[in-house]
């Protein structure tokens, strides 16, 4: 299985640098729907997309819940650091966004946890 694309949260000012470090294009928010985004912007010069977003929420019911993480796992590669939230934040945000791809990852990230 291969990730269809990789999202990344980071502050407004970190977007806005990747996204253009990378050629990838703002893409303005209209608030509307299940996401919104203080930046929002694709990246589709890597080998695989990323969305990059900045203070991200999500419609749960009629309100805006705030995306946050807790945690951050160190993943080390080859020449630096990424960071990533726990497998178990990870799936109980793919279980609050609710969108069947979003309950699918959710599943195999339990079969992570082993």
């Amino acid at each position: 299985w291969r990730a269809p694309d990789i999202d990344v949260l980071c502050s407004p000012r970190d977007a806005r640098r990747l996204i253009e470090a990378l050629h990838g294009e703002v893409t303005p928010d209209p608030g509307e729907g299940l996401f919104r985004s203080q930046v929002f912007g694709q990246i589709l010069t890597t080998p695989v997309p990323l969305d990059v977003m900045a203070n991200m929420d999500v419609r749960a019911g009629g309100d805006w819940v705030p995306v946050t993480f807790s945690t951050r796992v160190p993943i080390v590669l080859e020449d630096f650091t990424v960071f990533t939230p726990s497998i178990n934040e990870q799936i109980e945000t793919c279980r609050l966004f609710g969108r069947p791809k979003d309950l699918l990852r959710a599943e195999m990230l339990e079969g992570l946890r082993g």
